[in-house]
């Protein structure tokens, strides 16, 4: 049976704030590289645009994967969740690349795939003011047009290290309209994993915070989007698309561009809505009163770390009772503990890092996350490690 979901005003807020106009101009900006085909220049400068739009939206980290030769790298930007910073984490994601019968040269790619594209960047957008208890990741990747080289990347690097991931929506064609009203189809694997609860779990979101209409389909056959990548690792994973097998015309043509292939931006606006609402349900909104805030603010207990850039040692100081103190990478993985449990209420304790891991390693350059938490108080500071 579908869940029941209750409106939160919260979810509500951050799901009145998806704009069409937002969208439409999203969609515009990566139409207009003219060619995104993977290993085309352009399809690298589209994937710093989208880099430079996470981090304009305030994410913890965002950073490139690099995965197949010659081709655009994945983009990721990571917002890590206050109670679950490490490797749990709600997915949203689409594939940037695109393809036409005359790429490289041309391939506007406005319904395939700017549309689901936006959708991970809107979602970032719309967020960006709101704390979660879980991580997110807005993913956006590239080679999928040449069999999901990018997500079957992510996806096998991401199991490797062990990642939990609490759901996956990947958004791939989401603005064709070939009858109206028209419906998403929302598509997911019948076993091994079973993804049927996140297909009852997404289409209950949809219902309750947007007007879109949904067909569900379970399937255990091979599906040719970027969700495949996830499943064949075990992770549920949905594929949101505008129809159960290609309609649009203007696929894979040049004539993929707002007015042909991308005809109906109302109809992308609201499965964006219907993303952006079961990812934030999932990564659970974390509310914390003005009050709250402001005793966070101006308590005793806080995180000093000196200096904040530096290659080879840190001292990181806590102001509290009984703390734990974790430092993460920009990825949201676990590299460094230490669990000090001091006898004296408020004792300030203090532990030096030399830029190792927990195995003694020393660790790569770049930016990391250090924790501090103790009963009633949790804070996160960022270093940088240059070596």
């Amino acid at each position: 049976p579908q869940p029941e979901i209750l409106i939160d005003p919260t979810v509500q807020e951050i799901v009145d704030l998806v704009d069409a106009d937002s969208v439409l101009a999203s969609v515009q900006q990566l139409q207009d590289f003219v060619s995104r085909y993977s290993t085309y220049d352009s399809c690298l400068s589209a994937a710093n645009w989208i880099a430079d739009k996470f981090n304009g939206y305030g994410l913890d980290s965002v950073y490139f994967q690099y995965h197949t030769s010659g081709h655009a790298p994945n983009v990721i930007g990571v917002k890590r969740g206050v109670l679950y910073p490490d490797s749990i984490y709600t997915v949203i994601c689409g594939h940037f690349d695109a393809t036409s019968y005359m790429a490289p040269e041309i391939a506007p790619g406005a319904d395939d795939n700017a549309s689901g594209t936006t959708a991970a960047i809107e979602a970032a957008r719309v967020m960006q003011n709101y704390d979660f208890e879980y991580s997110i990741r807005y993913m956006a990747f590239s080679g999928e047009e040449f069999g999901l080289y990018g997500s079957e990347y992510y996806a096998q690097q991401a199991y490797t290290q062990g990642d939990s991931m609490r759901g996956v929506f990947n958004a791939d064609m989401i603005a064709y309209s070939d009858a109206q009203p028209e419906d998403l189809e929302v598509i997911g694997k019948t076993s091994n994993p079973s993804c049927d609860w996140l297909a009852d779990f997404f289409i209950a979101a949809a219902d309750t915070y947007t007007t879109l209409l949904t067909n569900k389909h379970l399937t255990n056959n091979w599906i040719p989007s970027d969700n495949q990548s996830f499943l064949d690792y075990g992770y549920a994973a949905l594929l949101g698309i505008e129809d159960y097998g290609v309609v649009n015309p203007w696929y894979h043509s040049p004539g993929d561009t707002i007015g042909s292939g991308y005809n109906d931006n109302a109809f992308c606006t609201e499965v964006t809505k219907a993303h952006v609402a079961a990812v934030a349900i999932m990564a659970v909104p974390y509310e914390t009163g003005a009050e709250e805030v402001t005793d966070v603010r101006i308590g005793t207990p806080k995180l000093s770390i000196y200096p904040t850039v530096h290659s080879s040692h840190f001292t990181i100081a806590f102001d509290g009772p009984d703390p734990s103190i974790a430092i993460y990478d920009a990825t949201g993985r676990l590299v460094k503990n230490f669990n000090l449990k001091s006898e004296i209420s408020n004792l300030q304790s203090a532990v030096s890092w030399s830029g190792v891991d927990n195995t003694g390693q020393k660790l790569s350059s770049g930016v990391y996350f250090v924790c501090a938490e103790s009963t009633d108080f949790k804070a996160i500071e960022k270093l940088v490690l240059v070596r």
